[in-house]
């Protein structure tokens, strides 16, 4: 199953047009690029996660009621309101080379 970023953001943040969402995109040299948007910015907030596909992207699960600072993703003081509850499975790579992690996908999903 497979679902389009405009469907996860809907899943994630509802109609809820008022509150801030922030994506992060981890850079090759490890540093964070944070980009904040509004939630009536779906279609710019798909663009942005299209444009960064060859990088580790994170969306902020919960919305935000406020912009956070500029670089921020923000905090928990900050948070409005969250649908879902996700899971950040890593997996062996050049951006995480623990010999402890699974090796590929299927390795992580079936360790439980």
């Amino acid at each position: 199953m497979s679902i389009s970023f405009a469907d996860y953001l809907d899943l994630l943040y509802g109609d809820d047009n008022a509150a801030y969402t922030t994506v992060s995109v981890k850079l090759a040299d490890g540093r964070f690029a944070c980009q904040t948007f509004s939630l009536s910015q779906r279609a710019e907030i798909v663009k942005h996660i299209e444009r960064h596909l060859a990088y580790d992207i994170y969306i902020k699960r919960a919305s935000q009621y406020v912009r956070p600072d500029r670089g921020s993703s923000g905090n928990a003081e900050i948070a409005y309101y969250q649908r879902v509850i996700t899971a950040d499975i890593d997996i062996r790579s050049d951006a995480h080379a623990k010999d402890e992690l699974p090796a590929s996908k299927d390795d992580a999903l079936n360790c439980w």
